[in-house]
Formats: structure tokens, C-alpha cells, sequence
């Protein structure tokens, strides 16, 4: 261990600890009809979020669980599909940049009520020549913030 209380390591180690990694990795076993739940971190960003939603994430934890990846991969992942929506098709690379479109989003909006009654809040981030938009359910009881789905829009261009 290290002295700041970290596991000190390299190479493959350090990979296997990368988020996007372990993203990779869960959606490898989300393939299945088991579901099952990986912690992506405490949430962050909590003023763009309260300010949307008028719900405090403080303390909040950040949940991938595999039915709902499963869900963005089916219903979002078909290349013929998606062009007639005008998005792009999603893959599992694209997914493994939750981390990087929730912890630095260009917008959070408040994005209605789920299925289960619960809020959702909206993020938007450009990375590339893809604009991605993450939906999340904000779930206060449980002081959880879960990835409901996905979508991928393409940039074909700047306007002037």
C-alpha cells in the first residue's frame, strides 16, 4: 500500500483500477440477464445537479446497472436504427465514458420522471465529433444517482 493509503501499482494492475476499464469490463458480464450493479464513484458536481433537479446529491453515489447498459447497447446500438433518429450507433467504448460526460458536463437539465416515479436529470457533454447524452434517476432514499440510458448524436459541423 501506499503512503496516501492507495494500492500502489503498475501496469495491468492499474488498468484494471481505470473507470473506463472496469466499465469495459462489467459490460463484458452485463451480456447476461443477471443483473447487476457497479459503483462508479460518489457523484460530482452537486450545484449544476440541485440546481437542475432541486435535489442535493451530496453524498450520492454513482450506480451502472447492467440491465439499463443492456437496454442503451439493444435500443440504442443498431447503426440503421440510429441514422434514421439522426444519432449514431452506441458501443460499449461509448459507455466507458461515463465517467469523464458526469464529471465534466457541458449541461445538467432536469429530465422529467422515470418509470418508477422517480427524478431524472439530463447530462450533455461534446467529446470528439459526438455529442452524448446521459440520462440518470436520481434516487434520494437510497442516496443513489443510477445510468437509466444513452444516446449519441453526431457533430457534423460548426455553424458561423
Amino acid at each position: 500500500m501506499a503512503p496516501d493509503g492507495q494500492i500502489s501499482a503498475d501496469g495491468a494492475a492499474r488498468r484494471h483500477a481505470e473507470p473506463a476499464h472496469r466499465i469495459r469490463r462489467f459490460l463484458r458480464t452485463a451480456a447476461t440477464d443477471r443483473v447487476e450493479v457497479l459503483a462508479l464513484g460518489p457523484a460530482p458536481h452537486a450545484a449544476p445537479i440541485r440546481k437542475a433537479t432541486g435535489i442535493d446529491p451530496t453524498g450520492f453515489l454513482l450506480i451502472l446497472e447492467s440491465n439499463h447498459a443492456r437496454h442503451a447497447l439493444l435500443r440504442h446500438g443498431d447503426p440503421r436504427a440510429e441514422a434514421q433518429r439522426g444519432q449514431a450507433a452506441l458501443e460499449a467504448a461509448d459507455l466507458a465514458l461515463l465517467p469523464a460526460i458526469l464529471g465534466a458536463p457541458d449541461a445538467v437539465r432536469a429530465g422529467g420522471v422515470s418509470r418508477r416515479g422517480a427524478p431524472t436529470a439530463i447530462f450533455v457533454r461534446r467529446i470528439g465529433k459526438a455529442e452524448y447524452v446521459v440520462v440518470m434517476e436520481l434516487r434520494p432514499s437510497a442516496q443513489m444517482i443510477a445510468f437509466k440510458t444513452m444516446l449519441k448524436r453526431p457533430i457534423r459541423g460548426t455553424r458561423k
